[in-house]
């Protein structure tokens, strides 16, 4: 009996500092084992950065804009916009746009400026979820004052087509304050 309540007193002793140890970070089988995570990541590489879809509008958007702009595919919306606000709220607002992004962004060469951002509207687009997403977008968008231009999805694109329509965007922009 004595040797059985040594036992569990020197289990216990272990475990406690076991535990102390582990809460300070010093514990060697956490460590390898973290190490060994890591290792072991499920992290590959996309074969595309975009889908075919918007490959060919890529393609054709850069025929229309030339050398004019720069196009940024799939930026997040956090990329492009400060939120004026702290604290809880200013992670209310986050935690609003930062899971999503946008097709494409025409920038200035000069200063990587947004000058107008491009969604590419597939079939998808048709669902009540996402009209809600893209109306929340356009509502966020409008409110920084960077145009925001809907595309239909198409087999085919004419580039001139999408430069008349890039500009016809570019001039209904507000002018800045």
């Amino acid at each position: 009996m004595d040797k059985l309540i040594l036992f569990v007193v020197v289990v216990a002793v272990i475990v406690a500092i076991l535990k102390i140890l582990k809460e300070k970070g010093f514990s060697k089988f956490e460590k390898k084992a973290e190490l060994k995570r890591e290792e072991n990541l499920p992290y590959t590489g996309k074969k595309y950065l975009i889908t075919l879809a918007e490959k060919k509008f890529f393609d054709a958007l850069q025929e229309a804009v030339g050398d004019q702009y720069y196009i940024f595919p799939q930026i997040h919306l956090p990329s492009l916009f400060f939120i004026n606000a702290k604290g809880r709220e200013w992670m209310s607002y986050f935690a609003k746009i930062r899971q999503k992004s946008v097709d494409f962004v025409l920038c200035d060469k000069q200063y990587l400026t947004p000058v107008l951002a491009i969604e590419l509207n597939d079939s998808s687009h048709e669902r009540l979820d996402r009209q809600e997403r893209d109306g929340f977008v356009n509502k966020v968008f409008a409110s920084a004052k960077i145009p925001l231009l809907s595309m239909k999805c198409q087999y085919n694109y004419e580039k001139y087509f999408i430069k008349n329509t890039i500009e016809k965007s570019l001039n209904l922009k507000e002018p800045p304050h």
